[in-house]
């Protein structure tokens, strides 16, 4: 077995060492580096150890595709080299993406992909509690209700887990941010809110919105505060910094939030609500068909998560998705299949026994080792992956298949 300790410095030596490295985070297969000098990293030496699957370089990421170990190489990163994931100043790297919608993508897929684990272990738990009710827990027990509380925590404090995402993204203090989601979700807030009065911060109306479970908004508020610090950080005389800077974050940041920013996101959560339930009452095949088609290829550039915030925002609203589970299961079960069969037409044992285990890892939600490993090393097998999936994608569209829970994809029912 590869030393992990060994792995982690050949991988930092790849991507141009401690010192080129801005931050660092994980998803389920990669680790996701931002760097000073994209220049430095080294594709073709990191493509040539054998424990990583391919490279990818996303907008303002570089990212080294491991599959399901990745944790264990981000540990022994963190270990040997202590990477800060937040709180230093930003600095443009000399490659900068320049265009508004990449780095819009880049940033949605930076602050959600940390999170997937967590919404992975609410999913898993409401499954749980929804096979323990079929075997017969009442509904209505204290257990029951218990165990449901737990499982929703990951969702309705969804706000506190993203201002930490994105405060490692825009740079700024990980604790004010939180301290922002708090103001969304604090209960005297709820409180007016569930009342339906209206209410004023001097003489400004605030929204009556429900940020549990959001996701716009918190994202829109700690990217606004991160410019807030750096004003707090010029302004604020050395002698008193200490206090004045944060002081002045908070007394900025909180009342803006309140009135402008979360409303805003608010409202772009409403329309991309309107538009999702457009498409699923007029044409509900869409979405899984496109998403089956073409998920290989988001995969491969590392934008599929970016497909995440709508995804949450049907699951908060409808109880169910159709943005992401539905196609993604028709993609994950047609990345199987081909390596499976590639598998059974494999002469050499070797190749044989990957692309059975790529075909396993597949049926699990992790394609990265089917496609980097298998499909696209084979003519036309990544062709007959988008083509099936696609298919299977409609299929699943025209059926009505929907997702209730963030877990495996095997948890759809139509």
């Amino acid at each position: 077995m590869s030393d992990p300790a060994k792995i982690a410095t050949q991988i930092m030596a790849a991507v141009g060492g401690i010192q080129n490295v801005k931050s660092l985070t994980h998803c389920a297969t990669r680790l996701r580096f931002t760097l000073r000098d994209k220049q430095q990293f080294n594709q073709a030496q990191l493509e040539k150890m054998p424990e990583v699957l391919s490279t990818v370089v996303a907008g303002d990421e570089s990212q080294v595709v491991i599959g399901a170990n990745v944790t264990k190489y981000y540990a022994a990163i963190q270990q040997q080299y202590q990477l800060h994931e937040a709180g230093e100043p930003n600095q443009p790297t000399p490659t900068q993406e320049k265009n508004l919608i990449k780095r819009i993508l880049n940033a949605i897929v930076s602050i959600m992909a940390p999170i997937i684990t967590v919404l992975i272990a609410g999913g898993m738990f409401k499954v749980v509690i929804a096979i323990l009710a079929l075997v017969g827990l009442n509904p209505k027990s204290t257990a029951y209700l218990t165990l449901s509380f737990m499982a929703d925590a990951a969702f309705y404090f969804l706000p506190f887990m993203l201002a930490v995402s994105a405060a490692k993204k825009f740079n700024t203090n990980t604790y004010l941010a939180m301290m922002m989601a708090g103001v969304l979700l604090h209960p005297n807030f709820t409180a007016l809110v569930a009342a339906g009065k209206p209410i004023a911060l001097f003489g400004a109306p605030i929204r009556l919105a429900s940020y549990g479970g959001s996701v716009i908004p918190i994202i829109l508020i700690v990217w606004f505060m991160s410019y807030v610090e750096r004003f707090a950080e010029k302004v604020a005389p050395n002698m008193i910094k200490t206090m004045l800077k944060p002081l002045l974050v908070a007394l900025i940041t909180a009342p803006i939030a309140l009135i402008v920013i979360g409303p805003i996101g608010s409202l772009l959560g409403d329309g991309l609500y309107t538009a999702v339930t457009f498409i699923n009452q007029h044409t509900p095949w869409l979405v899984p068909t496109l998403v089956g088609a073409f998920t290989p290829l988001l995969v491969m550039v590392g934008m599929h998560v970016s497909l995440l915030p709508l995804a949450t925002l049907s699951m908060t609203k409808f109880g169910s998705e159709t943005i992401m589970g539905p196609g993604m299961l028709a993609s994950n079960i047609a990345q199987a299949g081909a390596a499976a069969a590639i598998a059974v037409r494999e002469k050499q044992t070797r190749g044989r026994q990957i692309a059975l285990s790529a075909s396993v890892t597949a049926l699990s939600g992790i394609t990265e080792p089917a496609l980097y490993g298998v499909t696209l090393k084979y003519k036309h097998a990544l062709t007959c992956v988008v083509v099936s999936g696609g298919l299977a994608g409609l299929f699943a569209g025209l059926t009505g298949l929907v997702r209730y829970s963030f877990g495996s994809p095997g948890d759809l029912h139509p």
